[in-house]
């Protein structure tokens, strides 16, 4: 049991005509809350229950590949800033004046669904499909992004490092 919830990890290494690694993190009911610990600057902004796996595997140089998927189970809440891009999409209505209110008081949205996609495209560039529901704010968001990584996945591997250790 880890934050609160079950963590499992497998790491695997071969050697055929090169020195290869796999691993796999499997995460289930993890609270959010307690990841806080590890990234504040990213865990104070999501709440919730999660659910999802990881896979990276590589070589001497590098990661070949990386995906990621992760839903959020239960307790789901979105920093409202998060959604500001999309902003530009929603309509004049009673809906964007409560996101634009929420994003004023840097107040937090609640989700039903969130479920979000990650798989490497280059050393410093993740592609993510982010699927988004709130019934609040009558929100329903299938939305693709590219994300830079400053230093490259190698910085991800020291934060997830720090998840499978608890942060100590």
């Amino acid at each position: 049991d880890c934050y609160d919830g079950k963590i499992t990890a497998q790491l695997s290494w071969s050697y055929v005509n090169r020195l290869a690694f796999q691993m796999e993190v499997d995460f289930q009911d993890v609270d959010l809350k307690e990841l806080e610990k590890i990234n504040q600057n990213v865990f104070d902004k999501i709440h919730g229950r999660i659910a999802g796996n990881l896979m990276v595997r590589g070589d001497k140089n590098g990661t070949a590949e990386f995906e990621s998927n992760v839903k959020i189970l239960s307790g789901g809440e979105i920093q409202a800033a998060l959604l500001e891009p999309l902003l530009a999409y929603i309509p004049q209505s009673v809906q964007r004046k409560d996101l634009e209110g929420l994003i004023k008081k840097k107040g937090q949205v609640p989700v039903e669904k969130a479920v979000i996609q990650l798989k490497r495209v280059a050393d410093e560039k993740l592609s993510s499909t982010v699927n988004l529901e709130s019934k609040k704010m009558n929100l329903n968001s299938n939305v693709m992004l590219d994300i830079n990584v400053e230093g490259g996945i190698k910085n991800l591997y020291s934060h997830l490092v720090k998840f499978l250790n608890k942060g100590e």
